[in-house]
């Protein structure tokens, strides 16, 4: 019996060409000597059309996370019922709104400043076999760039 055990994800990564364009995004990809295919989208792409690979997520990812996390963190305090019958604004309506006016921008905030101390990685593929080797080696072992 065998047994294959995955500890970690895939590395993140976005493909960009020779315009600067992105091309592909995903985590849900296989490396071979000369391509890389995206197993969801079913696109295959030869390195000696590939410019550069970013490793990571975009700026805007950690940003949209961290509001996500923000408003959903403080808006979870709206759940819990108010028996209060004669307010105007109640428990849950003020809950909700601390959420979307206090907790959406703190937690873009908070996403901003993961962005300061994210080291993404850009890695010059250029068409290069020799480029693409070292991009190969490093996602199948996680050491190199």
């Amino acid at each position: 019996m065998a047994f294959q055990v995955h500890a970690q994800k895939k590395v993140f990564i976005r493909i960009y060409d020779f315009e600067t364009k992105k091309i592909a995004h995903g985590r849900n990809y296989i490396i071979t000597d000369s391509t890389i295919e995206f197993k969801n989208r079913h696109q295959i792409i030869h390195y000696s059309t590939i410019n550069y690979i970013k490793i990571k997520h975009s700026f805007g990812h950690n940003i949209l996370a961290g509001s996500i996390l923000g408003f959903s963190s403080l808006g979870l305090v709206a759940l819990i019922p108010d028996y209060s019958q004669y307010s105007f604004f109640n428990k849950t309506t003020t809950s909700a709104l601390v959420a979307i006016f206090i907790g959406l921008p703190a937690g873009a905030i908070i996403g901003t400043m993961t962005n300061i101390f994210k080291k993404p990685k850009k890695t010059a593929i250029n068409g290069n076999v020799e480029n693409w080797k070292t991009f190969k080696t490093f996602v199948e072992t996680g050491v190199g760039l």
